[in-house]
């Protein structure tokens, strides 16, 4: 799998799909061109994976969604969840 979630990040995925009541969506994990490196990364949820195009893991028992062509960016990174200050941030490696 191009993506590895943190524990502490997959509880926090799966507390907003409930807190949201977004029963059954996948963590849809993206990259489009642009940013610093050329890179910038998209986070949200989906309805359903692709079968064809996406490559589709579970991690934490939160459904990790990447576009096939997104792969290689990811390809060593790490998605964390940190709390500071009731501010939430995501953090991808």
């Amino acid at each position: 799998m191009p993506i590895t979630l943190t524990e502490k990040a997959a509880k926090e995925v799966q507390r907003v799909l409930s807190e949201k009541k977004l029963d059954n969506m996948v963590l849809r994990i993206g990259v489009v061109g642009g940013g610093c490196s050329g890179f910038q990364y998209s986070l949200g949820f989906d309805n359903a994976a692709d079968p064809v195009k996406d490559v589709v893991e579970e991690c934490h028992g939160v459904k990790v969604a990447v576009d096939s062509s997104s792969t290689e960016p990811f390809s060593t990174s790490t998605t964390a969840s940190k709390n500071v200050a009731s501010r939430s941030t995501t953090r991808t490696r």
